[in-house]
């Protein structure tokens, strides 16, 4: 509210980009934004029409993958998480 922007709706882009950065990707609050989603807000029918939930769901797989590869290889006991529902059949393309 109090932010010095040049154009009305540039606060708007901003929270936009905070709400997909911080919530959705589930970002630390200190890390950087990508430079990829500050150019996609500056086109906001673009923004809304990118698919957001396969992007989020695709990007959640692909560290759940990280996670089970880091785990194997280490051999070590490791505390799991019991995902009921997950379609755990997408886990073997990645």
């Amino acid at each position: 509210m109090g932010g010095q922007f040049e154009q009305p709706k540039d606060g708007l882009k901003m929270a936009l980009v905070l709400i997909d950065n911080n919530v959705l990707f589930g970002q630390d609050l200190m890390r950087k934004v990508s430079l990829w989603l500050f150019a996609l807000v500056e086109d906001l029918k673009s923004f809304d029409s990118f698919p957001w939930g396969s992007y989020v769901y695709m990007m959640t797989i692909h560290y759940l993958c990280q996670g089970f590869r880091s785990a194997n290889r280490s051999r070590k006991v490791v505390a799991h998480y019991n995902l009921y529902g997950f379609p755990w059949a997408l886990l073997v393309r990645f």
